[in-house]
């Protein structure tokens, strides 16, 4: 019985939603169209740049190359013969790890009608669209650093993860490194993009 049950909600919500009239008048959220101004300037290098080269002190290198391209749209839901729809922000890049085959991310989603939350390698974090900035209540795991200094290159507006191993990105470049505050040889840091 326990493995029917799944069968029999999606079954169920498969005819819901099959009962549509597709007439959507009026959305109870409003969402943004496209990426809000700030928001694609502070990720500017991870959606639009496309490899990063990273060494570590002992000439081991990481290779991470974008996929596919930044892709959005907007999803529409209506349940039932309801006039009234959801609609919702989605938006993704997709990266790998050319050394060893492993796969990253960005993606964008609406969170709330005010809040787009962004999934970024190992970083999680909610973007504000009233205030256009990183919502700090929500996002105690984030560090925004104006200068970071990697093998005495000064890199600005940085932010990462709060956390001994962290990836760190760059306006402008995006990935400049994945620092290991624990063992200096595992830390990685940019050799080149494009």
């Amino acid at each position: 019985m326990k493995k029917i049950r799944p069968v029999l909600s999606a079954i169920i919500m498969v005819l819901f939603c099959a009962a549509c009239n597709g007439d959507c008048k009026t959305f109870s959220n409003d969402v943004p169209t496209e990426l809000p101004p700030n928001l694609k300037n502070q990720l500017n290098g991870l959606l639009n740049n496309n490899k990063w080269v990273l060494a570590n002190s002992i000439g081991d290198t990481q290779v991470f190359e974008a996929k596919t391209a930044y892709t959005d749209e907007i999803r529409i839901t209506q349940w039932g013969k309801s006039t009234d729809c959801i609609e919702d922000y989605e938006g993704e890049r997709l990266f790998s790890e050319l050394t060893s085959d492993f796969s990253q991310f960005i993606r964008i989603n609406t969170s709330t009608n005010n809040l787009l939350y962004v999934n970024c390698f190992d970083f999680s974090a909610s973007w504000c669209l009233d205030g256009d900035f990183w919502c700090s209540v929500e996002n105690d795991n984030i560090i925004l650093k104006d200068s970071l200094v990697l093998d005495n290159k000064v890199y600005y507006n940085v932010f990462h993860k709060s956390d001994d191993i962290y990836y760190a990105f760059n306006t402008e470049i995006g990935l400049i490194g994945l620092i290991d505050t624990t063992d200096f040889n595992r830390t990685f840091k940019l050799v080149s993009y494009e």
